[in-house]
């Protein structure tokens, strides 16, 4: 079993009228080393790859057993968002130690309303702020329709790239490869937000 980075929905919101959304992610590293990685949306060909059996009932609390019906977005609206920025999250503070920072005045004064808003016309990922083990990571989806019509939630499909080696992702039980011309050696997780 590895330890992969959490990725979590901190806020969100929806303008169904033009079919946006802004989306908060909050990134956490679990791991005792440092992870350097970057968000991207998936390929068309990769997106193609999920069947939308599977989105048909989607466990999202396995506590209380609640499952979802969700719907997958179409795939210009993925293969558009240009890959974050890389950035790094240092290894994971014991929460047992009890020290609980507030986030930073970024993420404090982040509005989704305003981050729709903003001049571009297209999709994005952008990174909002980062605080040791933990990063932010704005998701604005423009035109998001899904793919197939019905209740139930967005579902965005994305990957996440994590570097191995030079430092990355030590804990991991993936060993480094030396490429040819200083490549970087990457895992690709894929993930999927579900977005109601």
């Amino acid at each position: 079993v590895q330890m992969v980075p959490r990725i979590q929905l901190c806020r969100h919101e929806t303008d169904s009228s033009r079919q946006q959304y802004a989306v908060l992610l909050k990134i956490r590293n679990p791991t005792l080393s440092m992870i350097r990685l970057r968000l991207s949306g998936l390929d068309e060909g990769d997106s193609a790859k999920i069947d939308a059996r599977e989105l048909d009932n989607v466990l999202v609390d396995p506590f209380r057993g609640t499952f979802v019906k969700a719907h997958l977005c179409t795939p210009e609206i993925t293969s558009s968002l240009a890959p974050t920025d890389w950035f790094t999250l240092d290894n994971t503070e014991d929460s047992l130690l009890g020290k609980r920072e507030d986030d930073p005045p970024e993420i404090e004064e982040w509005n989704a309303l305003t981050a729709m808003s903003e001049g571009e016309d297209n999709s994005k990922l952008r990174v909002v702020a980062t605080r040791r083990d933990t990063a932010w990571v704005e998701l604005i989806l423009k035109d998001a329709a899904a793919t197939s019509d019905g209740d139930g939630f967005l579902a965005v499909p994305m990957s996440m790239h994590i570097e191995v080696g030079n430092g990355s992702w030590e804990a991991s039980l993936i060993k480094h490869r030396d490429l040819p011309g200083g490549e970087m050696d990457l895992v690709t997780l894929n993930a999927v937000a579900l977005l109601g």
